[in-house]
């Protein structure tokens, strides 16, 4: 079974931020992938579905970001899966807005989401979307991920939230280097 987890801050006043964005993914796969239950669990809410045969899961921690790891390990360890089964979708500053990289492993890169999922997973051997939201020219940059996309900037995103269902698709039913391949592209990341 593989696990599909959209990060993000639970409540109104983030649902269109773009630290968001990784629950805008989720939200997007599940509209067109309708669950086949869902149930608030794990300090969360869980879905599951099954595509090509196969069950997944799909997780969105409700523990706000920076805290994040402690809903993942609780999920991870009720259904005994492997680190290599998980695919976490986030945001990142660091790739322009709109472009989508895909990578095996690796670390936070400054996020403090994925900080917390690596510390309390005890590993950095977990597949990542990362979704660029750029980078703000204000010095800070909370205010900036908090900060709801402006409509420019959404009609950037919308496109990708189908690129990245596909992705999502694919890493369900395909070796995750094949997905890599065929969504990293223009020099994007080797592993």
């Amino acid at each position: 079974m593989k696990l599909i987890i959209g990060l993000g801050n639970p409540g109104r006043e983030y649902f269109f931020s773009r630290h968001n964005v990784g629950f805008m993914v989720v939200d997007h796969f599940l509209v067109k992938h309708p669950p086949l239950s869902q149930k608030n669990a794990h300090r969360g809410v869980l879905y599951r579905g099954r595509h090509g045969g196969e069950d997944f899961l799909v997780f969105q921690p409700h523990t706000y970001m920076n805290l994040s790891g402690e809903a993942v390990q609780s999920v991870v360890r009720y259904y005994r899966l492997a680190p290599q089964a998980i695919l976490v979708i986030y945001d990142d500053m660091d790739l322009p807005l709109g472009k989508m990289r895909l990578r095996t492993k690796g670390g936070a890169g400054g996020h403090n989401g994925m900080k917390n999922i690596i510390q309390h997973l005890g590993t950095q051997d977990f597949k990542r979307m990362r979704i660029g939201i750029g980078r703000s020219a204000y010095p800070d940059s909370r205010d900036y991920v908090l900060g709801s996309f402006q409509e420019a900037e959404r009609a950037v995103i919308q496109p990708l939230l189908e690129e990245a269902r596909n992705a999502i698709l694919e890493f369900l039913t395909l070796p995750f280097n094949l997905v890599m391949s065929h969504y990293n592209r223009n020099g994007g990341d080797a592993e």
